[in-house]
């Protein structure tokens, strides 16, 4: 009886260790937060170092919940016990205005077409207006504005046009 009370106790956790996968492979990025002040209508660097244990292969690099656009978007590494630098360039948009954006920098080691791995790296990204950038802000204007301002001009041509005539 007693070993039946072993067994019923130790069959559960044999299968457990057993079913549990090892991960061999991975990548490690630091620094694991940070914050960037960006420029509307700029650009702005941020360095990362990248550790890949055992790994060989494209790592992709994403934004969650930040309307922004980075480059590069895949980087390969090698594998290779020295961290290997990657610097991302964050590209301001004008049209999103002067805010802060909370989200996540998402870094995925991918092989052979399958995300083996990932991390994300928290990001405050804010960007702000310069003067140039919230001059033409204020100048911009919708398509039919432009079309009213033609036609008018236009009405004033031909009204000009008969005044002269008469």
């Amino acid at each position: 009886m007693k070993r039946l009370r072993v067994l019923l106790i130790l069959a559960p956790l044999l299968g457990l260790a057993l079913c549990t996968p090892v991960l061999a492979d991975g990548i490690g990025v630091s620094p694991a937060a940070i914050e960037l002040e960006l420029p509307a209508d700029g650009s702005a660097e941020v360095s990362f170092y990248i550790t890949s244990d055992g790994f060989a292969g494209d790592v992709e690099i994403g934004l969650e919940d930040i309307p922004l656009r980075i480059e590069p978007e895949v980087v390969h590494l090698e594998d290779s016990p020295d961290p290997q630098q990657v610097v991302l360039t964050f590209y301001g948009d004008e049209s999103l205005g002067e805010q802060t954006f909370h989200g996540k920098i998402t870094f995925l080691a991918a092989s052979g077409g399958t995300i083996g791995y990932g991390i994300k790296v928290k990001a405050d990204i804010t960007q702000t207006m310069t003067q140039a950038a919230a001059a033409t802000q204020g100048l911009t204007m919708p398509a039919w504005g432009w079309i009213v301002i033609a036609l008018v001009g236009l009405g004033i041509a031909i009204l000009g046009i008969f005044v002269i005539l008469k």
